[in-house]
């Protein structure tokens, strides 16, 4: 399933993978999380920061549905956000505490992160080129 990123009327913005059910009002949402933007200062101004929480924190179970007259837009998640997001989940799905999603990775796992999108954007580039024409 792709990761999407969802706009809802009530202002939210998730990041989630969906599902369709029979029934055409509604869509799954899998393991949703809320995408949290804040200013931060750094060195060289303010940043904009992200940070993930849990959407619907008191459920039993990882997928909810949601009425589509409630979504205002859909986007496919960037590799590296749709990457941070399964970081995430898979985090979470472990049982560390609810927290655990506000907190940023380590070095170490930003630089696996960031090989794994190198790879994956390096196949993409390869797979897409045309192998039939000749270059002069």
């Amino acid at each position: 399933m792709n990761t999407k990123i969802l706009k809802l009327t009530n202002g939210d913005e998730i990041i989630t993978t969906l599902s369709a059910k029979n029934d055409t009002t509604v869509v799954t949402a899998h393991n949703p999380l809320k995408i949290n933007s804040y200013p931060r200062v750094s060195k060289t101004g303010i940043e904009e920061s992200m940070a993930l929480s849990r959407w619907v924190s008191y459920g039993e179970n990882d997928s909810c549905e949601i009425i589509k007259n409630n979504i205002v837009a859909v986007t496919t998640a960037s590799v590296g956000i749709a990457k941070f997001y399964e970081f995430c989940v898979i985090r979470m799905k472990k049982g560390k505490d609810a927290l655990l999603a506000e907190q940023e990775p380590t070095p170490q796992q930003l630089r696996k992160l960031e090989e794994e999108l190198d790879e994956e954007m390096l196949d993409e580039y390869f797979d897409d080129e045309d192998t039939t024409k000749t270059i002069h």
